[in-house]
């Protein structure tokens, strides 16, 4: 099947980004539930393609697909799109932390000591 170079950046572009991507199996619908311009046929193209290099791990979940990205992936995608090193999937990003510290929670609410003394 061919599939053009835009079609094609687009589909490894979110891969990249997000470090995972999902389709239904339908093969008749005209686009893919989260890339407009590229239809669901063809997104399963490519990840059929990019499996067959054990660039992508495949996981099959009721009537889905659920792609994600491996490190000889990663790399891959980052040669074909001329990422540097320093960007790393959605996957691999460790989520930002609140700062540490006590915050505390200010009611209005006066309980009576001898409440506190009972429980």
């Amino acid at each position: 099947m061919h599939i053009s170079q835009e079609n094609r950046t687009i589909v490894y572009e979110t891969l990249f980004n997000e470090g995972v991507l999902v389709a239904v199996r339908d093969t008749v619908t005209l686009k893919h539930i989260y890339l407009d311009k590229v239809s669901n046929l063809q997104v399963m193209h490519l990840m059929r393609s990019l499996k067959s290099r054990d660039f992508i791990t495949e996981k099959f979940v009721w009537n889905h697909y659920y792609w994600t990205l491996t490190d000889k992936g990663i790399e891959y995608l980052r040669g074909f799109l001329k990422i540097p090193s320093n960007c790393v999937p959605g996957t691999l990003k460790k989520p930002e932390r609140p700062e540490r510290g006590e915050k505390r929670i200010e009611t209005s609410i006066a309980i009576p000591s001898e409440t506190v003394k009972a429980l």
